[in-house]
């Protein structure tokens, strides 16, 4: 029996990324969770899917295969131009980096069809994580046994950390300062920060939030709340110069006529 490559998600677990309704995503075949009697090939995806009906040919279903693999950790070191953010103004996404000792945690899917469907949908995901320039093979492993891999050989891909080698790596930067790029960041598929949130709640879902992506997204959110404050200010410091230059007329003079 031919195995099937399977899909695996280290990003917003149970949700891929694609802007609906574009070229490349129709007739790629079907996505779906994976079955672990065909063990075969994994990859990464990173993001959320806004499903067009009659337009999005990809299915996503209710991921069930929840796990991890080692020595990686989840890092928003990454550029993206051209999904959410822009040349001008790149997004920060996540990606992984080699870390000994790492655990990190993510979900399986298996890309069914026929053989040309199948290889459609990998070159397809290959051009859509262009940004990843690197692929590794690595161990899956379920909670029930963190010794035994559920699924071996792997597929993710990864970056080269280094800015010269990799002209999407971004390196690691402040706390503050990837919130302040991740808070203003969009693109065609919406905004870094909604990448970040969907993320967030997609680790709380399966029970296993990842510490360092709460942290950031919390620090997001404190400036957004300081970008909303200064707009506000903003718009009242425009309202007080126009008060100030407004006069008030005397009434004009009045005679009171008794009627009677």
């Amino acid at each position: 029996m031919r195995k099937r490559p399977l899909v695996y998600d280290l990003g917003q677990v149970g949700s891929l990324d694609w802007c609906s309704g574009s070229d490349e995503t129709r007739a790629l075949g079907h996505i779906e969770p994976a079955s672990f009697e065909n063990k075969s090939a994994f990859l990464t995806s990173s993001a959320h899917v806004s499903e067009a009906p009659g337009v999005l040919v990809i299915t996503m279903l209710l991921c069930l295969q929840v796990g991890f693999i080692k020595d990686y950790e989840r890092v928003f070191n990454l550029a993206c131009i051209d999904h959410r953010g822009t040349p001008a103004n790149p997004a920060r996404t996540c990606t992984l980096e080699a870390k000994k000792g790492a655990v990190c945690w993510g979900s399986a899917y298996c890309v069914k069809g026929d053989r040309e469907k199948e290889k459609a949908a990998i070159k397809y995901l290959e051009r859509r994580e262009c940004e990843y320039d690197m692929k590794a093979s690595v161990d899956f492993y379920e909670e029930d046994d963190p010794i035994k891999p559920a699924v071996t050989g792997v597929l993710v891909f990864v970056s080269t950390p280094d800015k010269e080698a990799n002209r999407y790596y971004l390196g690691p930067a402040p706390l503050e300062e990837m919130a302040r790029q991740i808070a203003t960041a969009s693109g065609p598929c919406g905004n870094n920060r909604d990448y970040l949130f969907l993320l967030e709640k997609a680790m709380y879902d399966i029970g296993h939030e990842d510490g360092k992506v709460v942290e950031l997204a919390n620090e997001v959110r404190k400036v957004l709340a300081r970008l909303k404050e200064k707009k506000i200010a903003a718009s009242h410091a425009s309202i007080k110069p126009h008060l100030s230059h407004m006069q008030l007329s005397p009434l004009p003079e009045t005679t009171v006529v008794n009627s009677r």
